[in-house]
């Protein structure tokens, strides 16, 4: 008797472990959003992502001159240092939010932290509390 308890719970055993392979588990977080660029003064205003080491991700705003094709101002918002034991993709912050609000841009991160650029400069301005 005691040996068919146990072919009882091997059989339940196999049962759960096939139904956890048919509904895989994503431990990856969601892409984030893509963000309209944005139109001021015949130039193309878009965040940017670049990565140029594997250490660490530099998100910027860039302007570009429509007419020109060149590129009009160029602003750093924050760097992502990477730890190179782990997926970058899950320790990267984007920019969530990037919206013209008059003359200034704002720009939103993963965190919450918010970023206001000057639209014809890039500069970065103080952020209100």
């Amino acid at each position: 008797m005691k040996f068919r308890s146990g072919i009882h719970h091997l059989r339940l055993l196999f049962a759960v472990l096939i139904l956890l392979q048919a509904f895989p588990v994503e431990a990856k977080r969601r892409a984030p959003p893509k963000l309209a660029p944005i139109i001021f003064n015949h130039w193309n205003i878009r965040v940017v992502r670049e990565k140029p080491t594997d250490q660490n991700v530099v998100f910027s705003v860039e302007a570009q001159d429509l007419g020109k094709n060149r590129l009009a101002w160029r602003t750093d918002l924050y760097r992502v240092d990477l730890d190179a034991t782990l997926e970058s993709d899950v320790q990267e912050i984007p920019v969530t939010e990037f919206r013209l609000e008059g003359q200034t841009i704002r720009a939103r991160d993963s965190l919450g932290r918010t970023y206001i650029l000057d639209a014809a400069t890039g500069k970065i301005r103080p952020s209100p509390k």
